[in-house]
């Protein structure tokens, strides 16, 4: 039979194996400064893009973009600027061009700025999947920075293959002149281009059903992320009621319920404190204590 402490070093392996099972999701790292490779006439400097960037943390990916100048987030009046963030990625095997979505807008209508933001997953065409919604606060702006978050999740069991950032300036005052600038980076070669991935895109139809496969695997791997570890320490917390019995400790369902609630900790607390006792103790059939018989008169 295993000895106790050679079960708790089985259990945590076996858990923080199906833990790191759970939880990976692809995470996308670079940093790269854009060189403009033509002579741009007019690009206004706080939407001409220098570099581009992301990175992972707390279960959260990051992209950022710097500008040339700082002022994105405060166009002059009557005009509006705009940032879209948007990721190519193979998922099971369908090439879907903007799997994630990402879009920002600031709005100068008479020197009130209005802000507008929203991300989506799953492909932009879509109308069934869910638009996310950004607060102002969500947006993180540093000097001619801006950083924005999505649930590093939505990564999971994909395969990026690039990630294209856009800005574009709006001044309706000069009759809807449009000024624009992109740079993309490229996941499998780890580089900039300013168009085509050598790969031709598939005309893969966002169906409906697409997307509500895609939702519910999300449902599920959340789902699972949640229910096992629940059950896992239920079935301990049984393990140990029915070894506190075995020791004779006389409060077994006490013990079930302390290694319920903390876990790791009631667990650990548990083997430390808990001795077989069995040899001080008389126990009935029942598995009660049973007091002695008295001396024979």
């Amino acid at each position: 039979m295993l000895m106790k402490w050679e079960f708790l070093a089985i259990f945590l392996a076996v858990f923080a194996l199906l833990s790191a099972g759970f939880v990976s999701a692809q995470t996308l790292n670079f940093d790269k400064t854009v060189v403009s490779t033509w002579t741009d006439p007019g690009l206004p400097g706080y939407i001409k893009i220098v570099k581009i960037g992301g990175y992972s943390s707390n279960n959260w990916q990051y992209f950022y973009l710097e500008t040339k100048d700082t002022g994105i987030a405060e166009p002059p009046a009557n005009s509006s600027t705009e940032v879209s963030i948007s990721v190519e990625a193979d998922v099971s095997g369908h090439d879907i061009a903007q799997y994630i979505y990402i879009y920002l807008t600031w709005t100068n209508n008479k020197n009130n700025i209005s802000f507008l933001g929203y991300y989506k997953v799953g492909g932009l065409s879509d109308e069934n999947l869910a638009l996310h919604s950004y607060n102002q606060k969500d947006i993180a702006i540093s000097g001619n920075r801006i950083t924005v978050k999505i649930p590093a999740m939505v990564l999971q069991n994909v395969n990026v293959f690039n990630v294209e950032f856009d800005t574009m300036y709006d001044n309706s005052e000069s009759g809807y002149t449009l000024h624009s600038d992109s740079a993309t980076y490229y996941a499998d070669t780890g580089s900039l281009g300013d168009s085509g991935n050598g790969r031709e895109n598939e005309s893969v139809p966002q169906s409906s059903e697409f997307s509500n496969l895609i939702n519910f695997g999300s449902i599920i791997v959340v789902s699972v992320c949640i229910v096992l570890p629940v059950i896992i320490w239920l079935l301990v917390s049984v393990w140990v009621y029915k070894d506190a019995k075995k020791k004779c400790n006389e409060h077994p369902l006490l013990w079930f319920f302390v290694v319920l609630l903390l876990t790791l900790i009631g667990l650990i607390i548990y083997l430390v404190a808990v001795k077989n006792e069995c040899n001080n103790k008389q126990y009935g059939p029942s598995g009660y204590y049973q007091a002695p018989p008295p001396p024979p008169e």
